[in-house]
């Protein structure tokens, strides 16, 4: 589906767009802006992808980590795993 929107445009659908996600969704959306802008692939001037697997996996364990933290960042999950810090 092309757009006709111009680039001002661009920016306040995103920013709608943005506004309506719940939190989590945000940081996965930041998450996946952050991994366009360094790999450049999303213009036609764009760099080439340089296929650095250390910057590529560094990228997406960020995302990973934000992205499932809704899962095990939680006060249950600290009480679960909370033998393993009387360990040490």
């Amino acid at each position: 589906m092309q757009s006709t929107i111009q680039p001002a445009g661009y920016e306040q659908a995103l920013m709608n767009v943005v506004r309506a996600l719940p939190t989590f969704q945000r940081a996965q959306l930041l998450d996946f802006a952050l991994i366009l802008r360094e790999r450049m692939i999303a213009t036609a001037e764009a760099k080439a992808i340089v296929t650095d697997d250390e910057t590529d996996e560094r990228l997406w364990e960020r995302a990973s980590v934000r992205s499932l933290a809704k899962y095990w960042d939680t006060p249950e999950e600290d009480e679960a795993w909370a033998y393993l810090q009387k360990a040490t």
